[in-house]
């Protein structure tokens, strides 16, 4: 039987565990996504943009020099300012980089949907992504070392191409900062694995915490269990909750001033949340931070 060449023959017979039938690696970087008004570009870096004085950074999916480029300029080198960077990706989908471009699996039916892997976890989502290496390189070995890509035009239009493949040029996200470190860049490496347009859980951000160096901890489960419970209550009620327009432009809403009631220490936590939202309108996931450490959310 011979080999199908053509595009669609190509995804029709794709056979690996993770490239599998009617699956295509789509480029999974836009330049053209690039927010005007945010300053610095840094090449290879979409959207880099920092929170106010804070030492937290957030960027789209970048190619390994973007990586790179964010890294420096951070100054997160040993012979530099010596900044310790910990790089947090929010990815659900399983990525690979070929050839320094990062490329994420999607059904050749929707290209521009996310795959959604709700509630995945970070070894499961990296068992895939090396898995899906595999594939690459076993598939690339029948077509001569070449492996079906589709790029997206900026006018959205979608194109087909063969691309070059070599073992030491296909790298899992977890590969491309290994070998950062290996480099002398002073980089740490996370996953939390966030749907893409949908709010993180609650467990999310338990992960992130506890990465971040907190551990909230409820010995009896009853707080937290009574706050949450109160919270949906309020959440529920929200829609029978009317506030006047003049008290919404300040923020007030009706069901806020209900939940700081509920809360210890309420009004002060709204006020740091209302400062921390004041610093960084784009960011999320922003912690207390120390000084001598830098956090970089993908």
């Amino acid at each position: 039987m011979s080999i199908p060449r053509e595009p669609e023959q190509v995804m029709k017979f794709r056979e690996g565990s993770v490239l599998g039938k009617k699956t295509i690696l789509k480029s999974d970087h836009f330049p053209g996504c690039q927010n005007k008004r945010l300053s610095p570009h840094i090449e290879g870096a979409p959207n880099y943009r920092q929170a106010d004085s804070l030492q937290v950074h957030g960027v789209a999916i970048p190619t390994i020099d973007g990586i790179r480029n964010v890294l420096k300029h951070i100054g997160a080198q040993a012979d530099k300012k010596r900044t310790h960077v910990l790089w947090i990706n929010l990815r659900e989908e399983p990525v690979v980089y070929i050839n320094g471009r990062p490329f994420v699996l999607r059904d050749v039916e929707r290209p521009f949907s996310n795959l959604e892997y709700t509630g995945i976890n970070r070894d499961r989502v990296e068992d895939m992504e090396s898995r899906l290496k595999e594939d690459i390189l076993l598939e690339a070995a029948r077509y001569g070392n070449k492996i079906l890509v589709t790029d997206e035009l900026p006018d959205g239009q979608m194109v087909d191409q063969w691309e070059p493949v070599t073992c030491d040029f296909v790298k899992t996200p977890l590969e491309v900062y290994e070998e950062l470190k290996i480099e002398g860049y002073l980089v740490n490496y996370e996953r939390v694995s966030v749907t893409d347009e949908k709010s993180p859980k609650e467990s999310d951000f338990d992960v992130l915490l506890k990465i971040l160096g907190f551990d909230l901890l409820c010995s009896a489960g009853i707080p937290r269990s009574n706050s949450i419970g109160r919270v949906s209550d309020l959440s529920c009620n929200a829609d029978n909750l009317l506030s006047s327009e003049e008290a919404i432009r300040r923020g007030e809403y009706t069901v806020i001033r209900s939940l700081i009631r509920v809360l210890e220490g309420g009004v002060e936590g709204k006020r740091q949340v209302d400062k921390v939202i004041d610093k960084c309108a784009s960011m999320q996931l922003l912690p207390s931070i120390p000084p001598s450490t830098g956090y970089c959310i993908e």
